[in-house]
């Protein structure tokens, strides 16, 4: 019988031992079966051993490295072999352990480009500018970080990334600057030394006729879509404009002032007091009909 390995995810199953092998129980979790078949193909022509011409006479880039920092884009060589950083979000995986290029699940987040020998020429030492300014505020776990906040951790400065990759931000201390998953809701920005001068106070957001708006409730979830701002611990939050980004306000777990609550929506700043209350209507009787 012929069984054709599965493409990306599943394919990963192919590699996974002889409980998932072609014919097993658990054998279509990565193989398809085509059909049967007689007798033997005829060989093909020995293989050709892969070239990399753009690596040729540069030499190899640095060895990989289990639980090194690498993001999309980046090039290792392991084994006499360079791979290329998968693009987000498959990049999370770079780092981390059972993933290494050129190992069964290594595909997850490693493209072969092919063979190389000897060593790259180092760059030039990185420049340090004197009139850099200073760190901003140390990552803070408590804190619910939004798309472009920036962040110090070990003096060095992370950026939150855009949404919906913004949302890994404040997914947890396995995602938090620095640690494996850090490139999955974090850009490393650079270094950073002593303090920021701190910035203005936060704005007063209170509505035109002052106070803030209605509270964040859950029996109103229904009624909140783009544009609609509420209340919620002092703060006054604007669901997205985004036709896509706008659906979470409608979700309560997407709450403004919990975990994720940037996906939907937006810190307008704070506010205190209510909302001046609209005047009773009144009651206009109509005209007394007429005889015609």
């Amino acid at each position: 019988v012929v069984y054709k390995c599965r493409n990306y995810p599943e394919g990963g199953y192919c590699n996974a031992g002889p409980n998932f092998a072609p014919g097993s129980t658990n054998s279509a979790m990565g193989w398809i079966k085509v059909g049967s078949c007689d007798g033997t193909i005829a060989p093909t022509a020995s293989p050709v051993a892969p070239t990399a011409s753009q690596f040729e006479g540069k030499g190899c880039p640095q060895a990989y490295a289990v639980g090194g920092d690498y993001s999309a884009g980046d090039k290792v060589e392991y084994k006499g072999r360079v791979y290329e950083c998968k693009q987000w979000p498959y990049s999370g995986f770079c780092g981390q352990a059972n993933y290494e290029p050129g190992t069964t699940y290594g595909n997850m987040g490693w493209n072969p480009l092919g063979w190389c020998d000897g060593t790259i020429k180092p760059t030039a030492a990185p420049t340090i500018n004197p009139n850099a300014p200073g760190c901003p505020p140390v990552y803070d776990p408590s804190v619910v970080y939004q798309s472009g906040m920036n962040v110090e951790k070990d003096n060095v400065v992370y950026k939150c990334r855009n949404y919906p990759e913004g949302g890994y931000c404040n997914a947890g201390p396995n995602f938090a600057p620095g640690s494996t998953n850090s490139a999955m809701g974090w850009i490393k920005v650079g270094s950073c030394d002593g303090t920021i001068a701190p910035t203005a106070s936060p704005v007063h957001a209170g509505t035109d006729s002052g106070g803030c708006n209605h509270p964040y409730r859950e029996s109103d979830l229904a009624t909140y879509k783009a544009g609609v701002r509420v209340e919620s611990n002092g703060f006054i939050f604007e669901c997205v404009s985004d036709i896509h980004a706008s659906k979470y306000c409608s979700q309560l777990a997407y709450a403004p002032g919990g975990m994720y609550w940037s996906m939907g929506w937006k810190k307008i700043g704070w506010c205190d007091g209510t909302l001046a209350p609209t005047k009773s209507p009144s009651a206009t009787p109509s005209l007394a009909p007429s005889a015609s």
